[in-house]
């Protein structure tokens, strides 16, 4: 599971000329009030950018002798004009949309007034409750106890991502196990922040899941550097001497995609030797990885020792490579998957497709489709010899049997049993 913190200001709302001319308001105060000459202004800012308005209004009472409290109501005043008039944009909008599709959770950190944001978010319908936690610092620099606290409170997390637009705060979240992306909403040329995000993913090889049923499919060509295709074909055939029951026909793999609410389209093509080409390459092969299941307990096949990939582990059934394209094309391979692995000959019900899981450690994008047995198909299962020339044994197993082996279990596999059901 993925857990986001965003900064606010920089990176959801586009005000860093808004917190120089508040900052040059309190300066132009503070000459007034002290008859003086404030010079040096860019460094003071420096200085400040980052820390919340109580810690830089403590600073400013050190550095010019001037009651804090009297200067942090002024900031506060000046912050709630700026954001009457400030509106989250609509890449923003889409890209906390695209978090939720990927099963991704939210929170802010920033160092702006909760209530302040809080309301700002209120404003903008699109938004869904985000929990909000307001920067502490020590000496200048983020508090690591509080990094700490937040890390324990969301522990069941394996990825933390912090985005944020300084980069000596960005730092200081990545020296604490945190990933870190820079982003300044500021910056015309990089505005497309869920574009960065997900090759961000890539590059990293987080693993994410797309919850959709959604899913167009469109033929494009790839070109793949032709040395890499020698060795794939070399390999494939010395594969092939050793093991003559390896999948020998064209399957589909991809490179592109793109993600949003009215779904997931995926551009692919073909190759008779992928299966070697994927391990060649940055190309992720297409696959579908079945959930069947009667009442509580769910079709599990264990893979054999002859196999290419994977070898001795244990798969949710039924799954395989897609070699056709398009929405009923999946349903007839999953169909065809459950007849050759599982040994039912005719489903009574329709399969359904509910989410994508992109697996970049071994390079694979797996659909996921469900099936639930009726009492009758779940006899004709038990009744048959089940073991095909994939795996050595095949059984019926309850979530928290299986939970007893998960990390015996493929990636996929693994995935929907921990974060999904």
């Amino acid at each position: 599971m993925i857990l986001i913190s965003l900064d606010f200001d920089g990176v959801i709302i586009n005000s860093k000329n808004d917190a120089i001319k508040n900052l040059n308001k309190i300066l132009d105060y503070i000459e007034i009030k002290k008859n003086l000459i404030i010079k040096n202004r860019k460094n003071i800012f420096n200085n400040l950018n980052g820390l919340n308005i109580e810690q830089i209004s403590l600073k400013l009472e050190k550095q010019f002798k001037i009651n804090s409290k009297l200067i942090k109501k002024k900031f506060d005043l000046y912050w709630k004009e700026t954001y009457k008039k400030k509106k989250i944009n609509k890449e923003i909008v889409s890209f906390i949309k695209y978090l939720r599709l990927i099963n991704a959770e939210i929170i802010i950190i920033s160092s702006s007034s909760k209530k302040l944001i809080n309301k700002k978010l209120k404003e903008n319908l699109n938004f869904p409750l985000i929990q909000i936690f307001q920067k502490k610092f020590i000496n200048n620099r983020i508090d690591r106890r509080f990094l700490k606290k937040i890390k324990n409170q969301y522990h069941q997390f394996k990825y933390l991502i912090h985005i944020d637009d300084n980069k000596k705060i960005l730092k200081e979240f990545i020296e604490e196990n945190f990933y870190g992306i820079f982003f300044d909403i500021s910056n015309k040329k990089n505005k497309n922040l869920t574009l960065i995000f997900q090759n961000f993913l890539i590059k990293n090889k987080i693993n994410f899941f797309v919850r959709t049923n959604k899913i167009r499919f469109t033929r494009h060509y790839i070109n793949i550097d032709s040395n890499i295709i020698k060795r794939s074909i070399v390999k494939f055939k010395n594969l092939k001497q050793k093991n003559k029951s390896i999948f020998n026909g064209s399957l589909l793999y991809s490179n592109k995609w793109d993600l949003s609410t009215r779904g997931l389209r995926i551009s692919y093509d073909t190759n008779k030797y992928s299966l070697t080409l994927i391990k060649n390459s940055k190309l992720m092969s297409l696959a579908i990885q079945g959930l069947s299941y009667y009442k509580k307990k769910f079709i599990v096949g264990k893979r054999s020792s002859d196999v290419l990939f994977n070898k001795n582990y244990m798969e949710l059934l039924p799954s395989g490579g897609i070699n056709d394209y398009s929405k009923k094309a999946l349903i007839k391979q999953f169909k065809i998957e459950m007849i050759e692995e599982v040994g039912l000959n005719k489903m009574d019900s329709i399969p359904e497709i509910f989410g994508v899981f992109f697996d970049f450690e071994n390079s694979l994008i797996d659909i996921f489709i469900k099936y639930q047995f009726n009492e009758n198909e779940f006899r004709i299962i038990k009744n048959n010899v089940l073991v095909n020339n994939e795996h050595s044994h095949i059984f019926f197993g309850t979530k928290n049997k299986i939970m007893e082996k998960i990390n015996k279990y493929t990636s996929s596999s693994k995935y929907i049993l921990e974060q999904i059901l």
